[in-house]
């Protein structure tokens, strides 16, 4: 507190203590006893002229420029990294044999850093952040771009457990390409750990580091991936038809279905049935417009369904492209519309699980028949048969590597149960 903070500097200052210049230690220091007691000193060690104020920035400079040139070399790789970082990866950047104590002993004797232990491995930071700012505010650019490069190359060397923070240190260093490499292993680090809105954040930074490279439309397609799984649809959308743009075939179309599940997803509906009607129309299926239309193409579905029936026999191999793209146009339609067209949604699962039961793939298949269990599980009548779909779908979905069938189950399990009313 600023009274005790007042206090302290006049005890610190002794007979020299008048009231005015102790007030002005306590407000320059802010409080932070270290800081109290370096200014205190300071105006003990040389008085400032009466007009002047202390200034811990100047204290901060005097005492750095003391420092033996190993420990002040240090100290500036510890204020350009702007955190913790081991003790081994500091002294590598600067350039310090680790067996050289006396560096580490000086930087703490003098309260200029701190530790988390006296280990390698141990963490290593600034005393406090007013001397890192001081330290780095007073490095020359090309002593800043040197520091961020041993950092990097130390870091990259121990492992590189923390890529974005390379990536960091290579631009600081300005090597754009450096930090595009490690910006990209931590954009995958981040998506495999479900944090997509760091993971687009930092694909976003790859693109803009290597506008030129040949990966470029990869790491546009990762971007659209990562926004799309982050519920960023309105962001995904464009991004996935800027990539149908410059694709063709069967790419084309199904970055245009992932683009129409962003776009409505997100509640974008006049994009969303746009997109989903010119990808229904390159596969060849009517997208029916009418109320009239919606109702009739459903009940010519559920008849055909009707009168096949549910027989199938799984695909001995990979089904044919054309059908693969035609069932997840009509996946994605079911999926998409399932909350604002029921009638057209409906429509497409039936189209859906029929082309399934033909092709025997067994991914769809899975899919097709949780499908149908949701379609038919609220009828009382038919929910044994739904129960019996369900655990048809649960022995398909093991047949195939892709969680997305089991997801899809999981969701439909407890849906049936509610239909039952077992809350």
């Amino acid at each position: 507190p600023d009274a005790e903070a007042r206090e302290l500097a006049a005890s610190l200052l002794g007979g020299d203590g008048a009231p005015e210049r102790a007030a002005q230690i306590a407000r320059e220091s802010g409080g932070v006893p270290i800081f109290l007691e370096q200014l205190a000193r300071s105006v003990w060690a040389a008085p400032p002229a009466a007009d002047r104020d202390v200034d811990l920035g100047a204290v901060i400079r005097t005492r750095v420029a003391l420092l033996p040139a190993e420990a002040r070399t240090l100290l500036e790789a510890l204020a350009v990294a702007g955190r913790p970082v081991r003790q081994r990866d500091a002294c590598a950047a600067a350039g310090v044999g680790l067996q050289r104590r006396d560096v580490l002993t000086a930087l703490q004797a003098g309260q200029f850093v701190r530790t988390t232990g006296p280990g390698p491995g141990d963490l290593i930071d600034a005393y406090h952040a007013r001397i890192r700012d001081v330290v780095a505010a007073g490095l020359a650019p090309a002593t800043v771009k040197q520091r961020h490069l041993g950092l990097a190359v130390a870091l990259r060397d121990a492992g590189a457990e923390d890529p974005e923070a390379v990536s960091d240190h290579f631009l600081g260093a300005g090597e754009p390409a450096r930090a595009a490499e490690f910006a990209e292993r931590a954009a995958d680090q981040a998506a495999a750990a479900v944090a997509f809105d760091r993971a687009a954040r930092l694909y976003r930074r790859v693109l803009a580091l290597a506008p030129l490279a040949p990966r470029h439309w990869e790491w546009q397609r990762k971007l659209a991936d990562a926004l799309a799984h982050a519920g960023r649809g309105a962001e995904a959308g464009p991004a996935y038809l800027a990539l149908a743009a410059a694709s063709s075939g069967p790419e084309q179309i199904d970055l245009r279905r992932r683009a129409a599940h962003a776009f409505l997803a997100a509640g974008l509906f006049e994009q969303g049935y746009a997109v989903v009607e010119a990808v229904l129309a390159a596969v060849g299926t009517r997208y029916p417009r009418t109320p009239r239309g919606r109702l009739l193409a459903l009940l010519w579905q559920r008849a055909r369904l009707w009168a096949r029936g549910y027989r199938f026999r799984c695909a001995a191999g990979p089904v044919a492209p054309a059908d693969r793209t035609k069932l997840e146009a009509y996946w994605t339609a079911f999926v998409a519309m399932g909350n604002t067209d029921n009638l057209r949604a409906l429509g497409f699962a039936t189209r859906h699980l029929r082309l399934a039961l033909r092709v025997g793939d067994p991914k769809h298949l899975a899919l097709g028949f949780a499908g149908e269990a949701f379609v038919i599980g609220a009828e009382p009548a038919l929910r044994p048969r739904a129960r019996r779909f369900l655990d048809t779908a649960a022995e398909l979905a093991a047949r195939t590597p892709d969680p997305y069938p089991r997801a899809l189950i999981s969701v439909v399990e407890p849906f049936l149960t509610v239909m039952q009313g077992r809350w």
